[in-house]
């Protein structure tokens, strides 16, 4: 069976691509194909080459300098352009002259990597896409169709993505990036014979979202979003390279959860599994309960079930399983305290973290529903106290679900600690 691996375009949100591909390797994953679109053409390149440490080298090194002979940050705020005016000048002189911006250091990286004598040795099969212009006629440029001494120049054409970079010209036509027609070439790694896809996306909405649910791709795409397609700050590159591992290592089940990431034994499953049951019971009872000191969260009937709604809204599935609420109920928590989410945790050590910094408000949680959804607001503002711009976010009923959810999940986790020491 012929399976393929494909690649999308984004620019510098690539870095997420080869965080993917290094989970993939981990995995023992292999492909007989790859397909790539703008930046995703130069990964599928590397993967074609079986260059693994080639890609390595240039997503570990990769700088806004080695892209642009004049290097300017091109990011969202007008304030971070504005304190570069003395780039942007030449810049934008290189720019009207070249019809475009100078991508000379980008050109020479490109020719530095592209190994036709791997590329055109190996038994992978490869594709790209692009788009003629100014026809704006989309084209696939395989494998078999590229000359040798063009490997490169067609990877050129399918990143130039216009206006920003100039149009690449091969043999006298012009050329742009090829994510102006098809971002994610999942149909061409179809029609070169793939029998069974993974296919790797830069957006969290997908390109193709219809692949989601057919049985021969695997579509793995960012849980959150992964910035600025010019973006080249390292640490925002490194931590998309986690992001891209992480996300791979969710979607073939070897990890868990949503935003945040985490791992467990086989003995720990085991006994979330037995948490997932006895938190979901208590949550639903607490959906029944009525608060007199939080009357304004009850209006209507208790059937509407807000917290179970928020939980199933969250985990992104339409009939979630109990062990999904658990882990749901678990990043909300964290989210609220804010956890850093671009880490891998183990199940025992978040555990082990929100019984810590719960422990001030124990008695609170054990006392009762209504006094543990005060003490855990209020533990939560002091934890916000200097972010409180980031809850502005929130709508107030969504907040107020929850601290409900936190409050039931805390509890139930002190009980854990308890039922294990008796």
């Amino acid at each position: 069976m012929k399976r393929a691996i494909v690649f999308a375009g984004g620019g510098s949100k690539g870095s997420y691509e080869f965080g993917a591909w290094s989970a993939l390797r981990d995995l023992g994953q292999s492909f007989d194909i790859a397909t790539g679109t703008s930046i995703g053409s130069i990964n599928a390149g590397f993967y074609v080459q079986d260059d693994y440490e080639a890609a390595k080298e240039m997503w570990s090194t990769l700088s806004v300098d080695k892209i642009f002979a004049t290097p300017v940050k091109l990011e969202r705020s007008i304030t971070a352009l504005a304190d570069q005016m003395d780039l942007i000048r030449p810049f934008l002189k290189s720019y009207i002259n070249k019809k475009g911006a100078d991508i000379t250091p980008f050109i020479e990286n490109l020719n530095g990597y592209a190994n036709e004598d791997k590329f055109f040795s190996s038994e992978v099969d490869f594709g790209l896409v692009a788009v003629a212009f100014p026809s704006l006629i989309p084209i696939e440029v395989t494998k078999s169709q590229i000359k040798r001494g063009y490997f490169a120049k067609w990877i050129q054409a399918s990143c130039a993505c216009f206006p920003v970079f100039p149009t690449c010209e091969i043999d006298g036509k012009s050329y742009i990036d090829g994510g102006y027609y098809d971002n994610l070439p999942i149909a061409t790694a179809f029609r070169l014979g793939a029998e069974e896809v993974v296919a790797i996306d830069l957006n969290t909405v997908s390109a193709h979202e219809a692949y989601a649910v057919n049985p021969f791709v695997k579509l793995i795409k960012p849980s959150r979003d992964l910035g600025a397609f010019m973006d080249f700050d390292r640490e925002k590159l490194d931590a998309n390279i986690r992001l891209g591992y992480n996300d791979t290592m969710k979607a073939f089940g070897k990890y868990y959860g949503n935003v945040y990431t985490f791992m467990g034994s086989p003995e720990t499953l085991s006994q979330i599994d037995r948490l997932s049951r006895d938190f979901t019971y208590q949550l639903t009872k607490a959906e029944t309960y009525t608060l007199k000191e939080k009357q304004r969260l009850f209006q209507r009937n208790a059937v509407n079930a807000p917290c179970t709604r928020r939980l199933t809204e969250y985990s992104g599935k339409a009939s979630p399983e109990m062990r999904d609420f658990l882990i749901a109920a678990i990043e909300i928590t964290a989210k609220q305290l804010l956890y850093p989410d671009d880490l891998l945790y183990s199940f025992e050590s978040v555990f082990q973290r929100l019984r810590l910094d719960a422990y001030p408000i124990k008695k609170e949680l054990e006392a009762g529903l209504a006094e543990g959804i005060t003490a855990f607001a209020s533990l939560r503002r002091d934890r916000t106290k200097e972010k409180e711009h980031r809850l502005i976010e929130l709508k107030r009923s969504e907040n107020d679900y929850e601290e409900i959810i936190a409050a039931v999940l805390l509890n139930e986790l002190f009980k854990m600690v308890d039922t294990d020491l008796n």
